[in-house]
């Protein structure tokens, strides 16, 4: 028997965006592997409102940056924001992806061949395998928005789940139940987690 604690994440940049990725950008975006076009500690890209989101071996980032017009000038103020979810104490085994998006994406940097990356492929799912004993993360793209779930295997403990977040500019929970983090780019807002058990395939909540 296992059980699932369940949540979704926005991005909230004066209107409130899933996870899709930019407003520009269609609900179809899914998690990009990395093939050597991007810094070896990532290991698959996806595109947020304002930036990316990047997934590591157990931590999950948000590299936001925004460019500000001030007042009725053309000058502009160019800022980047880091975000980093650790999950503290985990040990993943693999991180893979799976359900695997039609085409190929190509990484073309400067004028050497030796630095380009071609047939990158895209996601819909990822799978953090043992992140902890008896537990595995899921991450989907979910009609565009970003939902992920911990896969708790019977007789495993869920209360060894630490999420740290690093460089968050304010955090509160919000009556509803959502947790809302502050950047100096935009908000993301989680929505409040739920646990479920999937028996004899009937789901029922878990309280």
């Amino acid at each position: 028997m296992r059980f699932l604690l369940t949540a979704i994440l926005f991005l909230v940049n004066h209107l409130m965006y899933s996870h899709a990725g930019p407003s520009f950008v269609s609900e179809g975006s899914g998690f990009t592997e990395n093939l050597g076009q991007w810094d070896k500690d990532v290991f698959f890209s996806k595109d947020v409102p304002n930036g990316k989101m990047l997934f590591g071996k157990h931590k999950i980032g948000y590299a936001l940056s925004e460019n500000r017009f001030e007042g009725h000038t053309a000058k502009s103020k160019y800022r980047r924001h880091n975000l980093i979810i650790d999950f503290v104490g985990a040990s993943t085994r693999n991180l893979v992806g799976t359900d695997a998006k039609k085409g190929i994406k190509n990484y073309f940097y400067g004028n050497s061949p030796s630095k380009w990356v071609s047939g990158v492929k895209t996601f819909n799912k990822l799978a953090y395998n043992s992140l902890y004993s008896g537990i595995d993360l899921e991450v989907l793209n979910n009609n565009g928005k970003v939902k992920y779930q911990f896969v708790v295997s019977s007789g495993s403990d869920p209360s060894i789940i630490q999420m740290n977040y690093q460089g968050a500019v304010k955090m509160n929970v919000s009556r509803s139940g959502k947790l809302i983090v502050m950047t100096s780019v935009n908000q993301i807002v989680e929505n409040k987690p739920f646990a479920y058990q999937v028996i004899n395939g009937e789901v029922s909540e878990v309280d």
